[in-house]
């Protein structure tokens, strides 16, 4: 990409050990001054288990727990995510979603 950052970056927080990797390499790339802007972070989650993006709506401050998380796949049935304080500091890091 010739050293130019995307404007956006999408990650999947079905498995939400993949949001807190992609936001600490945000994060570096940030302090390292290689790109003159950071790219946005969007997490995107299963309608019927989206307690990050119900608690985001609400204002962030506390969790929005999905009390019967349904979804086709039954691995990303995460209705109580443990990391979803992280996921919010990288939304609000990098302006994102």
């Amino acid at each position: 990409m010739d050293w130019n950052a995307p404007d956006f970056i999408v990650v999947p927080a079905a498995i939400w050990a993949t949001v807190r990797p992609s936001a600490k390499a945000i994060q570096e790339l940030a302090i390292s001054d290689c790109y003159p802007k950071i790219p946005r972070m969007v997490i995107v989650q299963a309608r019927g288990s989206n307690a990050l993006v119900r608690t985001v709506r609400a204002g962030g401050q506390e969790l929005e727990v999905v009390a019967d998380p349904q979804t086709m796949a039954t691995a990303i049935r995460i209705g109580e995510p443990k990391s979803w304080k992280k996921a919010l500091k990288a939304i609000r890091f990098t302006n994102g979603w």
